[in-house]
């Protein structure tokens, strides 16, 4: 099991998105660690500090919690660094979305997480830019 485990830590991800906005400070990564049946899937959160790295541990965690529990897709993750309780960030999470709208709609798939709320955030604005769900991708 150790070996199993060292294996998914030291495996590099298959696809890293970054994302800078024009518009305020906030920087952004979705990281798909692998794609399993063509897709993948984690839940988007924000908080001001998070880096890269995080999210990349993230998405790893997300590919093994997928392949012990299923279902049979890829880990990923999407993390926002940027302070929540700052009063553009619904217009941050909307940006943040509409750039990452390509991956959402062939094979990612994504919730809330920390700090995103997915009934009133992230499919509210998923649907303002034409996916019938946060999850189409999957």
């Amino acid at each position: 099991m150790k070996a199993l485990l060292k294996k998914y830590e030291e495996k590099q991800p298959e696809i890293v998105f970054e994302w800078k906005d024009q518009l305020s400070e906030a920087e952004g990564w979705v990281v798909i660690n692998s794609l399993r049946g063509g897709a993948a899937g984690g839940g988007t959160r924000m908080r001001k500090g998070l880096d890269k790295r995080e999210v990349e541990s993230l998405a790893k965690t997300m590919e093994v919690k997928f392949t012990v529990s299923g279902p049979h897709i890829g880990g990923a993750k999407s993390g926002i660094n940027f302070d929540p309780a700052d009063p553009r960030k619904k217009e941050v999470l909307q940006r943040w979305y509409k750039a990452v709208m390509p991956l959402l709609k062939n094979y990612y798939g994504t919730g809330g997480d920390l700090n995103v709320d997915e009934i009133h955030e992230v499919i509210p604005i998923t649907e303002d830019y034409g996916l019938w769900h946060p999850q189409e991708g999957v």
